[in-house]
Protein backbone atom coordinates (compact mmCIF):
# COMPACT_ATOMS: atom_id res chain seq x y z
CA UNK A 1 0.00 0.00 0.00
CA UNK A 2 0.94 3.29 -0.56
CA UNK A 3 0.43 6.22 1.75
CA UNK A 4 1.29 10.24 1.26
CA UNK A 5 3.18 11.32 3.61
CA UNK A 6 2.95 15.18 4.25
CA UNK A 7 5.86 17.22 5.73
CA UNK A 8 4.44 19.06 8.80
CA UNK A 9 3.93 22.63 7.94
CA UNK A 10 6.50 25.23 10.15
CA UNK A 11 4.88 28.20 11.07
CA UNK A 12 6.97 31.08 11.03
CA UNK A 13 6.86 33.14 14.17
CA UNK A 14 4.58 35.86 14.25
CA UNK A 15 6.14 39.38 14.36
CA UNK A 16 4.89 42.48 16.27
CA UNK A 17 6.14 45.94 14.74
CA UNK A 18 8.21 47.99 16.74
CA UNK A 19 5.94 50.60 16.86
CA UNK A 20 2.57 48.11 18.01
CA UNK A 21 4.55 47.00 21.10
CA UNK A 22 2.96 48.23 24.45
CA UNK A 23 5.16 48.55 27.22
CA UNK A 24 3.65 49.28 31.08
CA UNK A 25 5.59 51.43 33.56
CA UNK A 26 4.77 53.39 36.41
CA UNK A 27 4.61 57.45 36.51
CA UNK A 28 4.42 59.31 39.35
CA UNK A 29 1.35 61.25 39.59
CA UNK A 30 1.78 65.24 41.12
CA UNK A 31 1.18 64.63 44.68
CA UNK A 32 -1.87 66.61 45.69
CA UNK A 33 -2.76 68.15 49.30
CA UNK A 34 -5.90 67.59 50.68
CA UNK A 35 -6.65 70.67 52.50
CA UNK A 36 -8.06 70.17 56.19
CA UNK A 37 -10.80 72.53 57.63
CA UNK A 38 -10.00 75.18 60.18
CA UNK A 39 -10.61 74.11 64.05
CA UNK A 40 -11.89 76.69 66.77
CA UNK A 41 -9.88 75.83 69.78
CA UNK A 42 -10.38 77.18 73.63
CA UNK A 43 -13.55 79.26 72.67
CA UNK A 44 -14.64 80.83 75.54
CA UNK A 45 -16.91 83.70 76.74
CA UNK A 46 -17.70 86.24 79.67
CA UNK A 47 -21.21 88.20 79.52
CA UNK A 48 -20.85 92.16 81.09
CA UNK A 49 -23.82 92.66 80.91
CA UNK A 50 -27.73 91.52 79.47
CA UNK A 51 -26.13 93.32 75.31
CA UNK A 52 -22.85 92.76 76.03
CA UNK A 53 -20.72 89.43 75.93
CA UNK A 54 -16.50 88.91 75.17
CA UNK A 55 -15.93 86.31 73.02
CA UNK A 56 -12.04 84.94 72.34
CA UNK A 57 -10.44 81.69 71.09
CA UNK A 58 -8.47 80.84 68.33
CA UNK A 59 -8.30 79.51 65.14
CA UNK A 60 -6.14 76.30 64.15
CA UNK A 61 -5.37 75.83 60.44
CA UNK A 62 -2.61 75.42 57.95
CA UNK A 63 -2.47 79.78 57.33
CA UNK A 64 -4.67 81.10 60.45
CA UNK A 65 -4.10 84.34 59.66
CA UNK A 66 -6.19 84.74 56.25
CA UNK A 67 -9.48 82.83 58.07
CA UNK A 68 -12.33 84.63 59.33
CA UNK A 69 -14.54 84.45 62.30
CA UNK A 70 -17.92 84.47 61.33
CA UNK A 71 -20.48 85.67 64.21
CA UNK A 72 -24.70 84.59 63.38
CA UNK A 73 -27.65 83.62 65.27
CA UNK A 74 -28.47 86.71 67.62
CA UNK A 75 -25.67 88.96 65.98
CA UNK A 76 -24.31 88.99 62.76
CA UNK A 77 -20.59 90.18 62.21
CA UNK A 78 -17.26 89.03 60.69
CA UNK A 79 -14.30 89.00 62.13
CA UNK A 80 -10.37 88.97 61.26
CA UNK A 81 -7.98 86.73 63.82
CA UNK A 82 -4.50 87.60 64.40
CA UNK A 83 -1.59 85.81 62.47
CA UNK A 84 -1.47 83.59 65.40
CA UNK A 85 -5.05 82.57 65.00
CA UNK A 86 -6.01 84.01 67.78
CA UNK A 87 -9.44 86.66 68.05
CA UNK A 88 -10.82 88.42 70.87
CA UNK A 89 -13.81 90.58 70.53
CA UNK A 90 -17.05 92.59 72.27
CA UNK A 91 -20.02 91.93 70.38
CA UNK A 92 -23.55 94.04 71.40
CA UNK A 93 -26.56 92.05 70.88
CA UNK A 94 -30.15 93.11 70.87
CA UNK A 95 -31.89 89.72 71.21
CA UNK A 96 -31.56 86.80 74.13
CA UNK A 97 -31.04 83.93 71.55
CA UNK A 98 -27.62 82.09 71.44
CA UNK A 99 -24.93 83.10 69.00
CA UNK A 100 -23.02 80.79 66.56
CA UNK A 101 -19.26 81.04 65.90
CA UNK A 102 -17.50 79.51 62.75
CA UNK A 103 -14.18 79.60 61.24
CA UNK A 104 -13.70 79.49 57.37
CA UNK A 105 -10.20 79.60 56.09
CA UNK A 106 -9.23 81.54 52.79
CA UNK A 107 -10.21 78.25 50.68
CA UNK A 108 -14.00 77.95 51.49
CA UNK A 109 -13.46 75.09 54.24
CA UNK A 110 -15.49 75.72 57.57
CA UNK A 111 -14.41 74.68 61.03
CA UNK A 112 -17.20 73.47 63.25
CA UNK A 113 -20.05 75.45 64.96
CA UNK A 114 -19.74 76.79 68.64
CA UNK A 115 -22.97 78.24 70.51
CA UNK A 116 -22.98 80.67 72.91
CA UNK A 117 -26.06 80.78 75.03
CA UNK A 118 -27.69 83.78 76.32
CA UNK A 119 -26.08 84.46 79.62
CA UNK A 120 -23.76 81.55 79.89
CA UNK A 121 -20.70 81.91 82.23
CA UNK A 122 -16.96 82.16 81.68
CA UNK A 123 -15.50 79.37 80.19
CA UNK A 124 -12.17 78.61 79.11
CA UNK A 125 -10.44 80.98 77.38
CA UNK A 126 -6.91 80.33 77.95
CA UNK A 127 -6.32 82.76 79.66
CA UNK A 128 -7.89 83.77 83.06
CA UNK A 129 -7.44 87.82 82.66
CA UNK A 130 -10.94 88.38 82.18
CA UNK A 131 -11.96 87.16 85.59
CA UNK A 132 -10.05 89.10 87.91
CA UNK A 133 -12.53 92.10 88.00
CA UNK A 134 -15.81 92.78 88.65
CA UNK A 135 -17.63 92.81 85.71
CA UNK A 136 -17.43 96.32 83.98
CA UNK A 137 -14.10 97.42 85.64
CA UNK A 138 -11.36 97.77 82.49
CA UNK A 139 -8.40 95.22 83.00
CA UNK A 140 -5.09 95.74 81.32
CA UNK A 141 -3.27 92.45 79.53
CA UNK A 142 -0.37 91.86 77.51
CA UNK A 143 1.23 95.43 78.08
CA UNK A 144 4.37 96.19 76.35
CA UNK A 145 6.67 99.08 76.08
CA UNK A 146 8.97 99.48 72.95
CA UNK A 147 11.33 102.06 71.07
CA UNK A 148 10.79 102.58 67.63
CA UNK A 149 13.26 103.47 65.20
CA UNK A 150 12.65 107.38 65.75
CA UNK A 151 13.17 106.76 69.36
CA UNK A 152 9.55 107.25 70.00
CA UNK A 153 8.49 104.87 73.09
CA UNK A 154 5.43 102.67 72.16
CA UNK A 155 3.08 101.49 75.33
CA UNK A 156 0.84 98.60 73.42
CA UNK A 157 -1.20 96.24 74.92
CA UNK A 158 -5.16 94.73 75.27
CA UNK A 159 -7.92 95.99 77.78
CA UNK A 160 -10.24 93.39 78.72
CA UNK A 161 -14.05 92.84 80.75
CA UNK A 162 -15.87 96.06 79.56
CA UNK A 163 -16.50 97.02 76.25
CA UNK A 164 -13.69 99.06 74.17
CA UNK A 165 -16.59 102.02 73.01
CA UNK A 166 -15.38 104.78 74.64
CA UNK A 167 -12.61 103.26 76.55
CA UNK A 168 -9.44 105.33 76.76
CA UNK A 169 -5.27 104.70 78.29
CA UNK A 170 -4.42 107.24 80.77
CA UNK A 171 -1.23 108.19 81.79
CA UNK A 172 -0.92 108.90 85.49
CA UNK A 173 2.72 108.84 86.16
CA UNK A 174 5.90 109.13 83.38
CA UNK A 175 9.45 110.00 84.03
CA UNK A 176 10.02 114.27 83.60
CA UNK A 177 10.16 115.91 80.53
CA UNK A 178 7.46 113.00 78.59
CA UNK A 179 5.03 114.10 76.32
CA UNK A 180 2.35 112.04 75.51
CA UNK A 181 -1.58 112.03 75.11
CA UNK A 182 -3.93 109.62 76.66
CA UNK A 183 -5.42 107.26 73.18
CA UNK A 184 -8.96 105.75 72.64
CA UNK A 185 -9.07 101.83 72.54
CA UNK A 186 -9.65 100.05 69.24
CA UNK A 187 -13.03 98.46 68.45
CA UNK A 188 -10.87 94.73 68.88
CA UNK A 189 -9.99 96.19 72.56
CA UNK A 190 -5.97 96.85 71.73
CA UNK A 191 -4.19 100.12 72.09
CA UNK A 192 -1.23 101.52 71.02
CA UNK A 193 0.00 104.78 73.02
CA UNK A 194 3.07 106.47 71.57
CA UNK A 195 5.22 109.04 74.21
CA UNK A 196 8.42 111.07 73.96
CA UNK A 197 10.63 111.09 76.09
CA UNK A 198 12.71 113.81 76.40
CA UNK A 199 15.95 113.07 79.00
CA UNK A 200 16.57 110.10 81.35
CA UNK A 201 13.95 107.05 81.86
CA UNK A 202 11.84 105.76 84.63
CA UNK A 203 8.77 104.64 86.13
CA UNK A 204 5.62 105.05 84.00
CA UNK A 205 2.07 103.95 85.03
CA UNK A 206 -0.87 103.93 83.05
CA UNK A 207 -4.65 102.62 83.63
CA UNK A 208 -7.95 102.24 81.78
CA UNK A 209 -11.06 104.61 81.46
CA UNK A 210 -14.29 102.97 80.50
CA UNK A 211 -16.87 105.10 78.72
CA UNK A 212 -18.50 105.13 82.23
CA UNK A 213 -15.65 106.27 83.69
CA UNK A 214 -15.02 103.01 85.42
CA UNK A 215 -11.04 102.56 85.98
CA UNK A 216 -8.89 99.81 85.93
CA UNK A 217 -6.23 98.98 88.34
CA UNK A 218 -2.61 100.79 87.48
CA UNK A 219 -0.33 99.21 85.14
CA UNK A 220 3.75 99.55 85.79
CA UNK A 221 6.57 99.61 84.53
CA UNK A 222 9.89 101.43 83.53
CA UNK A 223 11.54 103.05 80.33
CA UNK A 224 14.86 102.57 80.07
Amino acid sequence: MFGLWTRPVRRRPRTVPAWARTSLRLESLEARANPAAPVLAGVGVKWLDTNVVYIAGTIQDAQPGTALVHLTGSVEQVVEPAADGQFSMFVKIGGAGPIYVQATDNVGLSSGTAAIQYGQPVTTLGSDRVTLAAPGQPVLGDVTISQDANGQWHIRGHVDNVSPIGTVIKIINAPDGTTAESGAVNEDGSFDIVINVNGGGGAISIIAISGDGTQSDAWDGTIF
